[in-house]
């Protein structure tokens, strides 16, 4: 089984590049290489390009090119090529940015409110829209946020917040959220290579099995450190009126941190199990927390 990776010099792609090259003829292609996908004969392509506003906020104009004028370039090299499947790493933030009161399905209207969002948005509606030629498939996948060795988002900022001894703001809130382990996106990524003739073409959500709050995250990292968190209980419109300013001043604390750390996403990710026939993924979301936060350097 001969699998493309584009992108695989981000977090995702190099991670997938690494577990995948266990099993398949794994080819790596980074997003600033030129891509010319119709002159091989691979049986699978992961398409992991895109940009994120982990590190910096993009353009909405860089953001496109990304996530969405991509698509127009290795698509048609698809549809002419032998492969059988393109697998296409969307967002969640694609339906929601920040918190649902509902559980999110494939079925939730989307509502993306940031350049981000749209973008990703802007690509499964290509997606969905482009004549499929018989025999192939488009497996469009809408994940949590990811996390494991190496991650530097929401759990690392949250990791590195504990151990300097800051103390914790939002004990006002409580909240679950939805994340997804590496060990779990890749089982889930292996299970469809390997069943994908199983799979509609459509969009799928990929979460862990549980949701995790803040608290939980917490619990973990205090287990793994031996460090002991001070939690203060600021009000809750204290903590947003900091979100403003944070924006203004474009600081780490700002609204969009502050919605991941207190508000509650729960994403349903029964559709991908049902279609592969899994009943449960193989680690629970603390199991994969803990090897997060151990890949940290702990003491």
């Amino acid at each position: 089984m001969k699998v493309a990776i584009l992108g695989a010099s981000g977090y995702i792609g190099k991670a997938l590049s690494l577990l995948l090259n266990h099993q398949y003829q794994v080819y790596p292609i980074d997003r600033r290489s030129a891509i010319d996908l119709k002159d091989h004969d691979f049986d699978m392509i992961i398409n992991c390009i895109g940009r994120t506003p982990d590190k910096k906020d993009f353009s909405f104009q860089e953001y496109k090119e990304a996530n969405y004028d991509i698509l127009k370039k290795v698509l048609p090299d698809f549809m002419n090529s032998k492969c059988k499947a393109f697998i296409q790493f969307s967002s969640i933030s694609a339906v929601e940015e920040e918190s649902s009161l509902t559980e999110v399905t494939e079925e939730t209207p989307c509502t993306p409110t940031t350049d981000y969002g749209k973008t990703k948005r802007m690509g499964e509606e290509y997606l969905l829209a482009y004549p499929i030629t018989t025999g192939k498939k488009i497996i469009i996948l809408r994940p949590a946020r990811i996390h494991g060795p190496g991650e530097r988002g929401t759990i690392y900022k949250l990791f590195k917040f504990i151990v300097k001894g800051i103390p914790y703001p939002f004990g006002k809130f409580s909240n679950k959220r939805s994340f997804l382990s590496i060990d779990n996106l890749y089982f889930l990524i292996q299970s469809i290579i390997e069943n994908h003739t199983r799979l509609e073409t459509g969009i799928y959500n990929i979460a862990d099995d549980e949701a995790l709050s803040t608290a939980d995250i917490i619990r973990c990292i205090e287990r793994k450190t031996g460090r002991k968190k001070t939690i203060l209980n600021i009000p809750k419109k204290v903590i947003f009126l900091i979100g403003s300013v944070g924006n203004i001043l474009h600081l780490p604390i700002n609204k969009t941190t502050i919605a991941k750390l207190t508000s509650t996403r729960i994403i349903s990710n029964n559709k991908i199990k049902n279609s592969l026939g899994v009943k449960k993924l193989p680690f629970t979301a603390e199991e994969g927390l803990i090897k997060t936060i151990t890949s940290f350097n702990t003491p």
